[in-house]
């Protein structure tokens, strides 16, 4: 009511609606996110949340995230390491990190390599201008997803997008295998690390 002071302790605001499918399990969320107050999470959560952590021996400027799941398995994730790893970036399993240690680790990466999956959301801990490539299968819905996402906080986005396994029916096809080009990744990184394009000619 008008003139009542109120003494908040804390405040749990929506910052994401449309998770996931509708309730026919036949049109794809595409999520709308409220960027405000997830911008205010990521500067309170990079000020605060690792700042008693242990010095960390060296930053992680490039960054291969990887995935220890059952489900949505890259099938050629070995050779994508290979690549990776050729051109630098630390492989990471981010579920083998504290939360902190996550931020971190993303707010430190200038550029990332990441199989579609939860760990992504992560990126709006990194530094406007950063890169992310992402390994999604042949489903525009996790583009779009990811794009309304993460594109306000300034994360230059690139898909590469492979083929799914088995299961083509949404929405457990989501969650199918898949592989993805080796030769793609290879040029993706070979462009963006050794010509270094500019970001409009990024994608």
């Amino acid at each position: 009511h008008e003139g009542t002071r109120l003494s908040v302790h804390s405040l749990h605001t929506r910052i994401f609606n449309g998770a996931g499918w509708d309730s026919t399990w036949a049109i794809p969320a595409k999520g709308t996110f409220n960027h405000q107050q997830l911008m205010g999470l990521r500067k309170v959560a990079i000020e605060h949340s690792y700042k008693d952590l242990p010095t960390s021996p060296e930053s992680r400027s490039r960054v291969h995230l990887l995935r220890d799941s059952r489900t949505r398995q890259l099938g050629n994730s070995g050779k994508i390491s290979e690549i990776s790893s050729r051109f630098g970036f630390a492989g990471v399993y981010p579920e083998r990190l504290s939360f902190p240690e996550q931020i971190r680790l993303m707010s430190e990466a200038e550029f990332v390599v990441a199989q579609g999956g939860a760990a992504i959301a992560n990126a709006i801990f990194m530094r406007p201008g950063s890169f992310m490539v992402l390994l999604v299968a042949d489903y525009p819905e996790q583009e779009t997803f990811w794009r309304n996402l993460l594109e306000p906080f300034d994360i230059q986005l690139h898909f590469i997008v492979g083929r799914s396994k088995g299961r083509r029916k949404l929405p457990r096809a989501l969650h199918s295998d898949f592989s993805v080009s080796v030769e793609e990744v290879e040029s993706v990184l070979d462009r963006r690390l050794i010509h270094r394009p500019k970001h409009d000619d990024w994608n």
